[in-house]
């Protein structure tokens, strides 16, 4: 953990700042609290004065929420760590963007965790593009979400209805596109599974994960789904029923 990292927390309860507050206090050396705030006005304050390298925020507060504060932050923006009580809507969001968040009551180690995430993003220039998606999702939960993708030489936002599917080997994942364009993300397929499977997604076998929208044919004597853009996934024999009913939804659908 390098030296010095400044950490803005923004949170209405003042029980759960303490506690944020006494657990930085026990990882030193190498943080400064550069102050506390209760609500989205007095959060952007102290972000324009202290500029802090790591927000720790609240999505709940009493003018408004975190996507609220986000929205208006002017670039270059800090590193944001969500810290929430269970909320599917917001934690979706920010899934889907790629912020790092912490669920209350916080856990020590999942703290030390995101705040080391950060301090590997430091440098990164990406945090504007994961800050407009996660507000775009959250507004809209239910319209068409976007994702935020990290390959080795980009940070690049996806419409989830362009992606036709997934496929994992080891740690990596592989997004192949609507349009033919394939994108490789250093993160194991479990992960996009929890964030896609809302949006019609469904995994058919330990490395492939499908967009039902794509849907083209099951060939149940190869156990084989194929797929409109003419690719095709493996279906493992504990996914058939699965599937099975999917299809069986598809079809009555109006």
């Amino acid at each position: 953990m390098r030296a010095n990292i400044k950490i803005a927390i923004i949170d209405d309860e003042p029980k759960a700042r303490g506690i944020l507050r006494l657990l930085l206090a026990e990882f030193k050396p190498g943080f400064e609290i550069t102050g506390e705030a209760g609500d989205v006005e007095s959060g952007l304050k102290l972000i324009y004065q202290t500029r802090p390298d790591v927000v720790l925020l609240d999505v709940r507060m009493p003018d408004g929420t975190g996507f609220d504060l986000i929205g208006r932050l002017e670039p270059p923006h800090p590193k944001i760590i969500f810290v929430t009580a269970y909320d599917q809507y917001a934690l979706q969001a920010i899934r889907l963007s790629a912020i790092d968040y912490i669920l209350k009551p916080v856990i020590p180690t999942d703290l030390m965790s995101a705040l080391e995430k950060a301090e590997e993003l430091m440098d990164e220039e990406s945090m504007e593009s994961r800050i407009r998606t996660a507000i775009d999702n959250y507004k809209s939960p239910n319209s068409i979400g976007k994702i935020v993708l990290k390959t080795a030489e980009s940070i690049i936002v996806v419409r989830i209805d362009e992606v036709v599917r997934c496929q994992s080997e080891a740690n990596y994942t592989t997004f192949f596109l609507e349009n033919g364009r394939s994108l490789v993300v250093s993160k194991p397929l479990k992960e996009y599974e929890v964030m896609l499977s809302p949006g019609g997604f469904l995994r058919v076998h330990q490395s492939h994960l499908i967009n039902l929208q794509f849907f083209r044919e099951f060939r149940k004597k190869d156990d084989l789904v194929v797929l409109t853009d003419g690719s095709e996934a493996p279906v493992a024999s504990r996914k058939k029923d699965i599937l099975l009913r999917a299809i069986d939804a598809m079809e009555h659908i109006p």
